[in-house]
């Protein structure tokens, strides 16, 4: 089973079902981002060898009791079997707000990593502007006063 251009790909792996990002769709995410769920397996047991559509009250060979068997044992593993399926779903949803919150906190940690490098760097071309500015106002200083400066060192 693979749902078509939504990113990732679900495949039954034995007893388990593993979810792989589908890279045709999402080249940057590599190739080794997948994770699985499992064991899986369906705990239906037996099941009657009718179908509801098969069920003949009006014949007079009609075995009610039979019947009545097997359609409340049809009953009981369609519970079953809704349970297990809100269980998965509860799951899955956890996994998938579990895999935004990473992918979210991954992305903010790159974004950090990188306005940190640009204020380095920010910092880097701007120390030789402050030097030449500073250099600068000395010269304007000892320009505008010689008698002073050369008084300082008589």
């Amino acid at each position: 089973m693979t749902a078509q251009n939504v990113g990732v790909k679900a495949s039954n792996q034995g007893t388990y079902i593993l979810y792989e990002i589908d890279d045709t769709v999402h080249p940057e995410a590599g190739s080794k981002t997948s994770f699985g769920i499992g064991p899986a397996y369906d705990n239906l047991g037996n099941v009657p060898d009718f179908g509801l559509l098969d069920v003949d009250i009006t014949s007079s060979s009609a075995n009610l009791d039979y019947y009545l068997s097997g359609v409340e044992s049809m009953l009981r593993k369609l519970t079953v079997a809704g349970s297990t399926l809100g269980s998965l779903q509860q799951r899955n949803s956890l996994q998938e707000n579990f895999a935004s919150k990473l992918i979210d906190n991954i992305s903010s940690a790159v974004s950090k990593l990188v306005d940190s490098d640009m204020e380095e760097v920010s910092a880097r071309m701007s120390a030789p502007q402050t030097q030449q500015q500073l250099a600068l106002k000395g010269l304007q200083i000892a320009n505008s006063q010689p008698q002073a400066i050369l008084s300082l060192f008589q």
